[in-house]
């Protein structure tokens, strides 16, 4: 049930945000780059609330690259 909820809500942003029309592939690739880099930071520091933080971005970027790729 968990993972159709966040499906549902990245079909939902990729309907409504104008923030996704706007970004491309590309862009997509260097920002889980960044998160991921981000969450590496949180996790040598042992911050592992940020660390959750920053893996959800992580996630949220590869689902809204994962539909870019299917456009």
């Amino acid at each position: 049930m968990y993972k159709e909820n966040i499906e549902e809500l990245a079909n939902r942003n990729r309907r409504l945000d104008p923030f996704y029309n706007e970004i491309d592939s590309a862009k997509l690739f260097r920002e889980i780059k960044n998160e991921t880099q981000e969450a590496i930071e949180e996790y040598e520091k042992w911050d592992f609330k940020e660390l959750e933080s920053e893996l959800w971005d992580v996630y949220w970027d590869f689902l809204l690259l994962t539909q870019k790729l299917e456009d």
